[in-house]
């Protein structure tokens, strides 16, 4: 189980943007690596093929904007209720379940891994351009924003695992 603390939180939130493009921006930079690291994954959005064989930049379409900001959605709500990490569980774990639903078998071991490393080095690359904390900061905001990562995927895909299986360890909670 990851804790953290006052101080990791505060900066957590500190190096986190609310600005809409800087999200936006952080979602599309993700799904990129994540499609240059294993291409295979594109399979999992059809609308992808349908665009590249018409010709078109899929990044350029609603449906791509909407797909990164989903992914830093999830991570905005994880900053905003760090405090909170027993209900975040429940509610990462709830939305790796309900990707059940969509993706059935779809998901295999290597694309969790593909957007855990995508997301740790996007988020790494953005630390790194932050000029208004220390270097010590710095290195320690890598270290933080690393573990979110890793709470963040490990919490989805036991989530997802189990609803494969039709387990739900929070089947009365709200999602």
């Amino acid at each position: 189980d990851w804790k953290t603390n006052e101080s990791d939180q505060a900066l957590i939130k500190a190096t986190w943007s609310e600005d809409f493009e800087t999200l936006y921006l952080l979602g599309s930079k993700m799904y990129l690596q994540i499609f240059a690291q294993d291409a295979t994954i594109k399979a999992l959005f059809p609308w992808i093929a349908q665009y590249e064989k018409a010709g078109r930049d899929f990044t350029l379409e609603t449906e791509f904007r909407t797909q990164a900001l989903r992914l830093v959605t999830t991570i905005a709500k994880v900053v905003e209720n760090l405090p909170h990490l027993k209900g975040l569980d429940m509610h990462l774990y709830k939305l790796g379940h309900r990707h059940v639903k969509y993706l059935s078998n779809a998901l295999k071991p290597l694309y969790w891994v593909a957007f855990q490393d995508a997301m740790q080095n996007v988020i790494t690359e953005k630390m790194k351009s932050i000029t208004k904390i220390s270097e010590t900061d710095r290195a320690r905001a890598i270290e933080i924003w690393k573990d979110v990562v890793v709470y963040v995927n490990t919490n989805m895909k036991a989530g997802y695992e189990d609803g494969l299986k039709g387990i739900d360890k929070y089947p009365t909670g709200m999602f």
